[in-house]
């Protein structure tokens, strides 16, 4: 069957990239902050930053977590994208399927068959 939906596959790829980037974004963030803590960096105290390890780590933590569901998020978008495709182009091949099991198509040059009658007694009464 053919692929549709192209420019949904892109934009689900793109959200799939960004989501990997942010998570890849948010570890180097994370790398730094503690770097920087450790090393008594002094733009950190320029701010004002005197909080000791405890609040040191509070932030990192923070800033794990906030880059972590961020990408987390970003990332489940495409690939809800991905899911919708996939469900779509499913329920198109079953159409497909039951359409040509139950209306089969004549081959080229034979005659189209009648429709089955319908049977008024299907299902039977319990």
């Amino acid at each position: 069957m053919e692929k549709k939906y192209t420019v949904l596959r892109v934009i689900a790829t793109l959200y799939k990239i960004m989501g990997v980037l942010i998570a890849l974004g948010t570890v180097l963030l994370v790398i730094l902050a503690i770097v920087g803590v450790a090393a008594g960096n002094p733009a950190l105290q320029q701010y004002g930053f005197d909080g000791g390890p405890f609040f040191a780590f509070i932030g990192v933590i923070m800033v794990f977590l906030g880059g972590g569901l961020s990408a987390l998020g970003i990332y489940a978008v495409g690939e809800a994208i991905y899911l919708l495709i996939g469900l779509e182009e499913n329920t198109r091949f079953t159409a497909v399927l039951l359409r040509d099991r139950f209306y089969p198509q004549p081959a080229a040059g034979q005659p189209m068959m009648p429709a089955a009658p319908v049977n008024p007694n299907y299902p039977p009464a319990v």
